[in-house]
């Protein structure tokens, strides 16, 4: 693959998901087996869980009601196919502990999508097994500053709501500046915000874009899997690619991010010299 010189300008909303689109053209198949290994195991792991701990939460008089007609959850998607509201929360309750691994091993997707694409920015051959590697070694410093990133932006937007939204834009590509950039904590987050700092509106703009073109695509196979709500495999298996396609914002997040940090104002230069990196011409 060919690295051609940096042009050291910002790119166009055209032009980053034009350099996406090819990037997830060449290597769609390494961004799916990612998410399958990493997802994968989660929800398997979610529907073999017991599912009694929560259900004993719930009154028992709530669980036996019917969902009738006149019931809220009646004909809401594949809801209607359900006798009672025991049967529809037995049936959800995989995906409430899906979810809560997403939160602790979900970004590993994100760390790999972001490897591949900076070894296609270098104009190298991105691998499977390196992408892998290279997420599981980060895994430690990526949770730590997870969790302190979520800490704050919760406190940030408990407080007054505006400065946790200011503060989540400016902190937007702090997960790829870990897994690129080698650094973590408030380092990370420090880095994050020299990016993005002077192009805060394109930065939501753009981000918005991203998650919009991706959640409705997305809703496709979500929208499939509310048919196959009884059966846990076939509504897993949907819920799994939904996932995986909406994870393909990390790929036009970092081809945004290496955009921004090659032309970032407020970056020390030797800094992230011998780490600018740029996409062939589109």
């Amino acid at each position: 693959m060919e690295n051609l010189v940096p042009e050291q300008r910002q790119y166009s909303l055209e032009e980053i998901l034009s350099i996406t689109f090819n990037i997830i053209k060449k290597h769609w198949l390494k961004f799916l087996l990612i998410g399958v290994i990493v997802y994968l195991p989660l929800l398997i792991l979610a529907n073999f869980l017991d599912k009694s701990y929560l259900l004993n939460i719930i009154p028992k008089v709530i669980l036996d009601q019917p969902l009738s007609g006149s019931s809220a959850f009646a004909g809401m998607g594949g809801f209607g196919a359900f006798g009672t509201f025991r049967e529809m929360i037995t049936s959800l309750i995989p995906m409430y502990y899906f979810a809560i691994g997403l939160l602790f091993f979900g970004f590993l997707v994100n760390f790999c999508f972001a490897e591949i694409v900076q070894k296609c920015a270098h104009g190298e051959e991105p691998t499977l097994k390196e992408a892998l590697m290279a997420s599981i070694k980060k895994y430690p410093v990526g949770l730590l500053t997870y969790i302190i990133a979520g800490i704050s932006l919760f406190f940030l937007t408990f407080a007054l709501i505006v400065p946790g939204i200011i503060f989540g834009v400016f902190w937007t590509f702090f997960m790829i500046v870990i897994i690129l950039r080698n650094r973590w904590g408030i380092d990370a987050l420090r880095y994050s915000f020299h990016v993005v700092r002077g192009r805060w509106w394109r930065v939501l703009g753009f981000t918005l874009v991203f998650a919009l073109m991706a959640g409705l695509i997305s809703m496709v196979p979500s929208q499939v899997g509310q048919l196959f709500l009884k059966n846990p495999y076939l509504f897993s298996l949907f819920s799994l690619l939904s996932y995986i396609i909406q994870s393909f914002t990390m790929i036009a997040s970092t081809v945004f991010f290496l955009n921004l940090e090659s032309t970032s104002k407020f970056l020390v230069r030797k800094q992230i010299e011998g780490e600018i990196s740029n996409f062939p011409e589109i």
